[in-house]
Order: C-alpha cells, then structure tokens, then sequence
C-alpha cells in the first residue's frame, strides 16, 4: 500500500473508531434512519449523534438527505460493512485464540 492510501484508509477507520458511529453504520445497513433514532439506538443525545454522523458523512461512510424538513441518513458506500465484517472476523479469531491458550475453557 502506498503512503497516501494507507493515509485516506486511515481517516476512515479513525472516523468509525466510536462504538456510537459503529452503531450508527450497522443500523444504516437496515436502510434510511432519522438521526433521532440513531441516538436512541446509541444511548446518546441527538446533538452527540449530530456530530458523530458528521464525522461519518465528512468521509463519505453515510449521506445525508433532505426529507421535507428533516434531515435523514443512509449508507454512502455498502461496502463499508465489508469492513465491519472483517473487524469482526478478528474478534473471533482472536477469542477462538485465546480459548485455545486456555486450554478450550
């Protein structure tokens, strides 16, 4: 990987490094979301989901549109859940692994 690629690829995954923005992602998997129900999903104030969804759109992992006044948010790139996929296949290898150290406990 080049230095400028691993640079971009970087800013992606700083901007998904928040499990509020992790959740918002998965959430938007499911479709079209009200930032008001990304924050009840989160736990968080909706001026908290404000600014993570921000960072989000500003990478290009979620779009924002306009529904009569409100604004609404989906996924920008469906590949993004490729990588949550692989994040999590490194979760479970890494339990599998340490199962395993600790003797199949």
């Amino acid at each position: 990987m080049r230095p400028d690629k691993a640079k971009a690829v970087a800013v992606v995954l700083k901007a998904l490094s928040h499990p509020s923005r992790l959740l918002a992602v998965g959430a938007l998997a499911g479709g079209v979301k009200h930032s008001v129900d990304l924050a009840r999903l989160a736990n968080v104030g909706q001026s908290t989901m404000w600014r993570h969804l921000a960072v989000l759109v500003q990478v290009g992992v979620v779009q924002e549109h306009k529904e009569g006044q409100r604004v609404v948010y989906s996924l920008g790139n469906g590949s993004i859940l490729k990588c949550l996929e692989c994040a999590t296949c490194v979760l479970k290898v890494d339990a599998m692994r340490m199962m395993k150290a600790l003797g199949g406990v």
